[in-house]
């Protein structure tokens, strides 16, 4: 989360953080062909953290509404160096509305003429037994706990090929997304063989090994969300089956909503989590997940969560890719008007010039396209022309 900046404002509060892998050693355990990214879930972590210092401190927060977040930029740690990130929140207008308040969040990598932005969307603070301003859909999923459970025991039952997860995390690691210890939480996997997929999430459990300042409050750890975006390559593998890209990066959540309780350990140890994922273009995928407790309590939800391909510094490398076939055919045909006089008598004659020509097949040819004309000629008189040029014939006798 970081700590408060020394320019922060009641318009405009800014956090300031500086990331030492050395302090913070999970954080290594995220690369992106071969480079040490810092998570999006990160990100949106950062701001959950922040609109949770902005809250009124005498009233009880049921979750958070994450809405519009775009990631434009990744965050590239350099292990050797530390690595600067600022997260700025600014209310909206219906802040006033005490109820539920919004606010925009930015995050920014660097300072001065250096800073660049990498993330911003739109954060809500949802007290409880409130929702202000949301349209019936979110409302329904946000109540419907008993609508996900069914959606879980549906899945439970399509989703019935089971993947190891050592084999879905070398699919990973060929795909160009490295994964250490502290972000390999999938567990139990299955999918429909379409694009649904089940599992378990362990969730992120602090030791020592994983930071020096020992453990943090948290509302979610990162690698338990990144966890939950991990499940939707479960199909877009096909069962752990395929190697597509070279890796991938989240670009953009729709809408999401998370609870402010019962996602981290110790409280918890293990998430049911459904996600279903469908092709977005020629390098993206769409994918809407929720979790849920070991009371089948909704505790978080996604709609469209979507992610874009990145370069990767290798080539696939498995026979069982499949490249999408963008034509069907391929036709090409000279266009006349470019041609010299000598290219297009070339073009026209026979392509053996050296064969010999049957004068009785040419003969025969000519005599049908005589004919052919003639009776063309022939059916465009009509009686009256016949006649009258019969007339002229017989005067001019």
């Amino acid at each position: 989360m970081g700590t408060p900046a020394p320019e922060s404002t009641p318009l405009e509060a800014k956090w300031r953080k500086f990331f030492y892998v050395s302090e913070t050693t999970w954080i290594e355990d995220h690369k992106v062909n071969g480079k040490i990214i810092y998570p999006a879930t990160r990100m949106a972590v950062m701001a959950i953290e922040g609109a949770r210092q902005l809250a009124t401190s005498n009233q009880a927060i049921k979750g958070y509404f994450l809405k519009d977040a775009t990631f434009t930029h990744p965050i590239s740690i350099n292990p050797a160096n530390k690595t600067e990130v600022q997260l700025c929140m600014r209310p909206l207008r219906n802040v006033l509305e005490k109820s539920a308040p919004w606010y925009e969040f930015r995050i920014y990598l660097g300072t001065g003429d250096q800073q660049r932005e990498n993330c911003r969307g739109t954060i809500c603070i949802q007290y409880e037994n409130s929702f202000p301003n949301w349209n019936g859909a979110e409302k329904l999923d946000l109540e419907g706990a008993e609508h996900y459970w069914n959606l879980w025991s549906e899945a439970v039952k399509a989703c019935s090929e089971h993947i190891p997860t050592d084999k879905m995390y070398q699919v990973f690691e060929d795909n160009g997304l490295i994964y250490g210890p502290s972000f390999q939480l999938l567990d139990n996997l299955a999918w429909d063989g379409k694009g649904d997929a089940r599992g378990d999430i362990k969730v992120f459990q602090w030791n020592s090994e994983q930071s020096q300042n020992g453990r943090q409050d948290h509302i979610v750890h990162p690698a338990t969300l990144d966890a939950a975006g991990q499940l939707a390559w479960v199909a877009r593998t096909k069962g752990a089956r395929e190697v597509i890209v070279n890796g991938a990066a989240i670009t953009r959540v729709q809408s999401a909503w998370i609870s402010s309780s019962s996602l981290a350990y110790p409280k918890t140890t293990t998430l049911k989590c459904c996600a279903q994922t469908r092709l977005k273009g020629l390098r993206g995928t769409e994918t809407s997940l929720f979790m849920l407790d070991d009371d089948n309590e909704v505790r978080l939800w996604i709609k469209t969560l979507e992610t874009t391909s990145v370069s990767g510094n290798k080539p696939s490398v498995t026979s069982q890719t499949e490249h999408r076939r963008l034509c069907y055919s391929i036709e090409s045909k000279p266009d006349f008007q470019f041609f010299s006089k000598e290219k297009l008598m070339s073009y026209c004659r026979p392509q053996d010039s050296s064969a010999q020509e049957d004068p009785a097949a040419f003969y025969g040819d000519l005599e049908i396209l005589l004919l052919y004309y003639v009776r063309t000629c022939l059916a465009s008189l009509n009686g009256s022309e016949v006649q009258e040029s019969s007339s002229r014939r017989a005067s001019d006798t």
